[in-house]
């Protein structure tokens, strides 16, 4: 079915359900962590028997997806933590070198000074990509700065036109106006039956496409398509509401291609490099 298939769903809630945090990206400078990727290979390769109990290709690609997620944010907060641990333990030995008469020695004080500096550095390089903010010196330290200036562009990045050219900001309104586009759009709105619509339709002077044409558009599409269509993405968007990076696909993606079967790899590719140009998937 074409992902523009539209489904219908009610939902009654016993009680009132509060809107939980959103907006998950992966961050990929975990793909240079080498822990990182060699356990989430493990984790991966440890999910071949539930893999293999599924039946449904589609069940498996989101329960995969589902792992990868939960692996990398455990990860991340495990990351958070022993940096947490570190940079307080850096930062003591700095205090102690300037303030105390029992100072560490010179090369623990080096240390401890370049991994603050460096994770300034990194913190800077965060805000600044989060921020999108083109415009600053190299090796600016103003993180303060870019930290704030990510702050306010991250409640007012959301803008939505309306059709009478009205622009909505608020979280609420944006979503409401979504929700009148689509229950507009896919109300009935002519009263014809099913042979007035088939009579209109024949009646039509459509242009056919020749058998070439017909042909490329139905045959197989390859894995080596999917791949060159992937590789082609930019590396920093995730195509779907995951938070999954292009670049984690890329990195993991010849995996996938080995612990799973050839139609679940064809899968994984083709969800992940959409839209095909110039083929029909």
């Amino acid at each position: 079915m074409s992902d523009h298939s539209p489904v219908f769903i009610s939902v009654n809630f016993q009680s009132k359900v509060v809107r939980g945090k959103y907006g998950w990206k992966f961050n990929n400078s975990l793909l240079q962590n080498k822990d990182f990727s060699s356990g989430l290979k493990t984790h991966l390769q440890s999910l071949t028997p539930d893999l293999d109990y599924l039946r449904d290709p589609h069940l498996k690609w989101e329960y995969l997806k589902y792992e990868a997620r939960k692996f990398s944010i455990s990860f991340s907060k495990r990351k958070i933590l022993e940096e947490s641990r570190l940079i307080t333990h850096h930062e003591n030995v700095i205090n102690q070198y300037t303030s105390t008469d029992n100072r560490p020695s010179d090369e623990d004080y080096a240390v401890s000074k370049a991994y603050i500096e460096s994770y300034i550095d990194n913190k800077t390089q965060g805000a600044i990509l989060r921020s999108k903010c083109t415009l600053y010196e190299q090796n600016e330290k103003s993180s303060k700065f870019f930290l704030n200036l990510e702050k306010k562009r991250g409640k007012n990045d959301m803008k939505l036109v309306g059709n009478n050219a009205a622009e909505f900001t608020d979280h609420n309104e944006i979503l409401k106006e979504i929700y009148d586009f689509y229950s507009s759009l896919f109300s009935r709105k002519i009263d014809k039956t099913m042979s007035d619509c088939q009579i209109f339709l024949d009646s039509l002077q459509i242009p056919v496409i020749s058998d070439q044409h017909k042909q490329a558009c139905e045959k197989d599409i390859a894995v080596e398509d999917l791949w060159n269509s992937l590789s082609s993405m930019s590396g920093e968007k995730s195509p779907g509401n995951d938070g999954l990076t292009i670049k984690f696909y890329k990195f993991f993606g010849q995996i996938l291609r080995i612990f799973f079967s050839p139609l679940f790899a064809i899968l994984v590719l083709l969800e992940s490099s959409q839209p095909l140009s110039g083929k029909q998937s």
